[in-house]
């Protein structure tokens, strides 16, 4: 559990000095068997997406000031250059943080690489709902580099250690 709240620490934090900078987004690879791309928009909201190593899984997530219940399902609506589209997300509680897991993968990482801008609807208790957006420059580059494990890791983590 103190590895997953270092990761999540380290993606709502400043960008790490060891960070490598592709346009709005960065990659930090500071912590042993995760690699994580993310970015922050002018609201403090982040958006990126994390791998480890270990397990060779990636994850899509968004943190932002809106409350939600732990391990409960939300639907978002996303929106870029390929589309408008249905996503649904769990809420993650890891400290104080609240931090919504995209499930749908491979969807929420297309929206993040189209260019331009990316806006997420998110639905709020009173039938309001909440846009958020964020820049996509140099997503591609930064969640390729996330995503290129290294070939001869041979992390001392394990599976059940991360998580």
């Amino acid at each position: 559990m103190k590895i997953l709240i270092a990761i999540f620490m380290t993606c709502v934090s400043s960008i790490a000095i060891s960070a490598e900078q592709y346009g709005d987004w960065s990659v930090d690879k500071s912590i042993p068997g995760v690699q994580i791309a993310n970015t922050k928009n002018d609201s403090d909201s982040t958006l990126g997406v994390i791998c480890l190593v270990v397990t060779k899984d990636c994850s899509a997530y968004m943190l932002s000031n809106n409350g939600c219940d732990e391990n409960s399902t939300y639907p978002m609506m996303i929106n870029s250059t390929v589309g408008a589209f249905p996503i649904t997300s769990v809420c993650t509680q890891i400290e104080k943080l609240k931090i919504l897991v995209i499930n749908e993968f491979d969807n929420a990482k297309n929206a993040f690489e189209s260019g331009g801008e990316i806006g997420f609807a998110v639905p709020l208790n009173d039938g309001k709902f909440k846009v958020v957006r964020f820049s996509t420059s140099g997503a591609v580059a930064a969640i390729k580099n996330a995503m290129l494990l290294p070939v001869a890791s041979k992390s001392s983590l394990k599976k059940d250690e991360i998580f």
